[in-house]
Parts: structure tokens; sequence; C-alpha cells
């Protein structure tokens, strides 16, 4: 990109490893091209409030479908516009060990029949997540039986503790699993099966969207262009 006119430009953060990375390499490069950039930590609700009212100019993380309904809204009345999709391949879904896998928990239909073995839970990796509203949303729904179950939102470091400690004694655990990300390198895990698409078709796959505010996208060709 050629240089900018000189312009503030703030992204929204979620406290996320991936997106904290992203943005600040981003960040980092924008600088010499003229932009002034800030960033914001914030819950992933207040950064689409963000955008929507033109305090936040950029978000790298859109992980869609599990954000349709905080993205869709402001992408139909034209307050924002996707630039790109920045990783492919994605998934979000509910993940076990292998060893349960092995053993037959191949599908969200056969965690309720053991779910003495699970006591119940599936952990998260915070409140106010996208995961965490499908979860609670099915659980609202008793879908796939889990209506007697219960969410334990922690923080992703907190959840993927709790995967690891259980799978060092080999006792059953259902998370949030999502890739791209290092938990599918360091842990012996399996994505289960949804054939009602709770987390969107195709097993939760994705796409993570480079979203912008639309005004400031259309006064700044080459921050697009970047």
């Amino acid at each position: 990109p050629t240089m900018a006119d000189d312009a503030t430009l703030d992204f929204g953060v979620p406290a996320w490893p991936g997106i904290t990375v992203k943005t600040e390499i981003a960040a980092q490069l924008l600088t010499p091209l003229g932009y002034t950039t800030r960033t914001e930590e914030l819950g992933m609700q207040v950064v689409y409030q963000g955008l929507d009212s033109g305090d936040l100019d950029v978000f790298l993380g859109g992980w869609l479908p599990a954000q349709n309904s905080l993205y869709t809204p402001l992408e139909e009345s034209g307050a924002i516009t996707s630039l790109a999709n920045n990783v492919d391949g994605a998934r979000m879904t509910l993940a076990v060990p292998e060893y349960l896998y092995a053993q037959g928990i191949q599908s969200f239909a056969d965690l309720d029949a053991n779910r003495d073995d699970f006591d119940g839970k599936i952990f998260g990796f915070g409140a106010g997540s996208a995961a965490s509203e499908i979860l609670n949303e099915a659980i609202a729904n008793d879908t796939w039986g889990l209506g007697d179950w219960q969410l334990v939102d922690t923080s992703v470091v907190g959840m993927l503790t709790a995967a690891r400690d259980a799978i060092s004694r080999e006792e059953p655990i259902v998370w949030v699993g999502w890739t791209p990300h290092w938990m599918n390198l360091e842990l012996d895990m399996r994505y289960l099966d949804d054939p009602q698409d709770l987390f969107g078709e195709n097993n939760g796959a994705s796409q993570v969207l480079t979203v912008a505010r639309s005004d400031y996208a259309e006064a700044h060709p080459n921050l697009v262009d970047f």
C-alpha cells in the first residue's frame, strides 16, 4: 500500500491470544504507513457496539457463524463490512480426548447418555463468548438432552488446564475446541459430530473475518488494500 493520510486507527481486541498477536502485528506494520494505532481490550459484545457507534474502526476476529447474532445485524444495516477472511480451515465446536472418541463418544448425541461420566459439565472459555451463547441456548432448549447440563465458563487458560488435567488422568471431559490453536498440537483431542449444526454447518466450519467500520473503510482505501 502507498502511504496513508495521517489517521488514528482504533482496534477492538478481546482477550484471546490469537487476535492479540494478529492485532499487534497489524499495528506495528500500519504505523510506518501513517496510522496512529490504538488497541482497546474489550469484550466481544462491546467490540461490536464500538464498531456500530464509531468508537472502534477494525476487529480482526469476526468468527462466523458463531458471532452471527452480533455480526449480521450490523452488516445488514451497513455499519460494518468484511474486508477478508484471514484464516482458512477454521473450526469451533465441542471436543473430547482421543480415548473417549475411541470409546464411542463421537457425537453430541452421545453426551447425555454418558452424563454421569462427565458430571454433566461442559467447559467453556468465558461468559459472553459466542460459544457460551450457543451452549446456553442449547441447554435452555434441551438440545441433544443438554437441559440438565452445566456450562462451566472460566477462561481459555482455565478451560485448557482442566482439559489437560483430565487427559493426564484419562478422565472424561468435554470442552469448546477450535482450530487454529495450539491445543490441537498439545492435546490428543477429537471434535464431536453435530448433525444439528449448533456451531454451524460442517461441524462448526468457520471463517475469521477482518471486520471494519464501513465509513472508515470507505475513507481509507489504503487500509482496505493492506
